[in-house]
């Protein structure tokens, strides 16, 4: 079910995050949200995460371009962190590890994260075609370096989200993407501790 969808979806990767994709998020009651993470029992749970992962990504995105429309100039956003002690460098490869400002770690890690829905023999499209043993593996490195993108916006541009209005969306993409991660054990405990007392509020 979620193959044929996942090809449509990869098919539109390298288009433009609209901002009018931010107002076209649709906030359903929380109680959904176990419905909405759940695999259907006929369908395939690695077509399922892929499937999810394009649309987080849309999400992201869309948040993203929101922030370097607005601003991401201030001090904070020098370097790509998420509030004070959690600060993430940018690695290529076996590259050494290095310092850059928020908008351009998004901008590489959003092509880079493409680069990687492109590659078919990790994101198969193809009825019957497998996806690679260490899949899950794989596609947890790309959940978490995702979640970094929020964590920023948390800590650096809440006050910019508040006063769009935008402030209810964000809590309901972070809490969407912390419980499909917890669930498909797609991330770590200490992934979440730079945004602990939202995630308590929730």
């Amino acid at each position: 079910m979620f193959k044929s969808r996942l090809a449509t979806v990869i098919s539109t990767k390298g288009v433009p995050a609209s901002l009018t994709q931010l107002a076209s998020i649709q906030i359903p009651d929380m109680a959904e949200i176990e419905e909405l993470i759940s695999c259907p029992s006929d369908s395939d749970i690695n077509d399922f995460i892929a499937y999810n992962l394009c649309q987080f990504v849309e999400d992201i995105e869309a948040f993203v371009m929101f922030i370097k429309t607005e601003c991401c100039e201030q001090e904070c956003c020098k370097v790509m962190n998420a509030g004070p002690g959690n600060k993430y460098l940018w690695q290529q490869g076996t590259a050494q590890p290095v310092e850059i400002s928020s908008t351009e770690y998004c901008a590489k890690l959003l092509s880079w994260i493409t680069e990687q829905l492109n590659n078919r023999a990790m994101f198969p499209i193809d009825e019957g075609q497998a996806y690679p043993k260490d899949f899950i593996k794989q596609v947890k490195v790309l959940f978490r370096r995702l979640f970094r993108v929020y964590m920023h916006i948390y800590h650096c541009h809440l006050t910019l989200v508040k006063k769009n209005g935008l402030e209810q969306k964000l809590q309901y993409c972070i809490k969407i993407y912390v419980e499909f991660m917890k669930k498909h054990k797609l991330c770590e405990d200490t992934d979440f501790d730079p945004i602990k007392p939202l995630l308590q509020m929730m």
